[in-house]
């Protein structure tokens, strides 16, 4: 069985491009989740997955002649990519560059997907260049930062004089919740009220600044709500998580976008945000934004989680969790697959309706056949490290929902 999963593989003849913008690029294997989630992604998409692994120090602006061959060479891997990946990372060195990558992408409409620091640069290029915010930072790089120039800062729980580097990351498995159904990793997720995902990251967006970002067309649509000891308040039941602070919301005009709360799954249904997003009504954007001063004065420990522009863009999105440490071959990340699609051509439709042929309709049973865990293992993993996971009769599925 394992032989036949493999055999039955092939390699595909179209190709994405993704810029992979990083700090340690020089050892590939310092992104080896990274990269298989991108090949999950790729296999189903059913395209061979190139990635071009961009040195984000390189793609800083320099005059100095011994580095401009560098700078130059960097800017055309980026500029030949199909989509662009900003990952995590800590400390300031090459942030500039992946800066420079979130404002390419944004203002060129390249497919975009920023994980943890990603998340973050993304949203402080926006604070810069969108908002005019001068000085738009984290306070890790720059601890002088006031007001809303402080667009990330570390998260309240770790807050304090006393509070060293140690211990003050937050790790593992959280709940977020999406805020609205306008959302496209709410469709990509399969319309669920709420998401696990692992974390690992000391910093966060800042709550004080996010208004300004919401009216200029960066949208929170996932947020993560914790107690002061930074655990999850989830009960037992599908969906449902309990708010820090219980409170009945503000009624909203009816000509703004609606937002109900149902306390049992602390599930927001934002009408109209989708309308909102797409004709870039900015009166619909100020009357969100004081919504969102006021759950702000209701849930002070609120985390954002999920960023995306709101402007036509194919596909800009942030999440400040990991998505892939929890890619599968038979079912990748869905963070991962929103930007293979979107790079590839195929996000569009698949939001439309049609579904994406899934390896898991058919691997999944093989795996459930096979009593060798050893087996099983090099049936998956193997065929996505060929690049060639897509079985012939998912092929032809595919196929015929495109018209090819």
């Amino acid at each position: 069985m394992p032989q036949e999963l493999c055999t039955k593989c092939e390699n595909f003849k179209e190709e994405v491009r993704i810029a992979l913008i990083g700090k340690y690029v020089q050892i590939k294997d310092a992104y080896a989740s990274v990269n298989k989630a991108l090949r999950h992604a790729a296999v189903q998409a059913k395209r061979n997955l190139v990635i071009e692994y961009v040195q984000s120090e390189h793609l800083e602006e320099t005059q100095d002649p011994l580095r401009l061959p560098d700078y130059n060479r960097a800017w055309q891997a980026v500029k030949k990519a199909d989509g662009i990946l900003v990952p995590g990372g800590f400390g300031g060195r090459g942030t500039e560059g992946k800066i420079a990558a979130c404002k390419y992408a944004r203002e060129n409409k390249i497919p975009f997907l920023g994980i943890c620091l990603g998340m973050q640069c993304a949203a402080i290029e926006f604070a810069r260049n969108v908002c005019h915010i001068e000085r738009a930072n984290s306070t890790e790089f720059d601890k002088a930062l006031v007001g809303k120039q402080q667009v990330v800062i570390d998260m309240p729980e770790h807050r304090g004089e006393d509070k060293g580097m140690g211990g003050t990351m937050r790790l593992g498995l959280r709940d977020t919740i999406f805020l609205t159904k306008g959302s496209v990793l709410y469709q990509l997720y399969g319309a669920k009220k709420k998401i696990s995902e692992r974390h690992r990251h000391r910093y966060e967006v800042n709550p004080e600044i996010v208004p300004t970002l919401m009216h200029n067309g960066l949208m929170f649509v996932g947020s993560l709500g914790i107690d002061h000891e930074g655990a999850v308040k989830t009960d037992e039941k599908e969906g449902s998580c309990s708010p820090t602070v219980s409170a009945s919301f503000p009624e909203i005009d009816v000509s703004s976008p609606k937002i109900y709360g149902i306390q049992d799954s602390l599930f927001y249904d934002i009408t109209n945000l989708a309308n909102a997003i797409t004709s870039h009504l900015s009166k619909r954007f100020d009357k969100l934004s004081r919504y969102y001063l006021k759950f702000l004065e209701l849930q002070s420990d609120l985390c954002l989680e999920i960023e995306q522009l709101c402007k036509r863009h194919p596909y800009f999105v942030g999440v400040q969790f990991h998505p892939e440490y929890l890619s599968h071959p038979l079912q990748p990340s869905p963070p991962f697959f929103g930007l293979i699609a979107a790079a590839s051509g195929q996000l569009e439709n698949f939001l439309r309706g049609w579904k994406m042929p899934t390896s898991m309709n058919v691997l999944k049973p093989a795996e459930d056949n096979i009593t060798d865990n050893t087996s099983v293992v090099q049936a998956t993993h193997t065929t996505v490290n060929k690049g060639c996971e897509m079985l012939d009769e998912n092929i032809a599925e595919f196929e015929q929902k495109l018209d090819i």
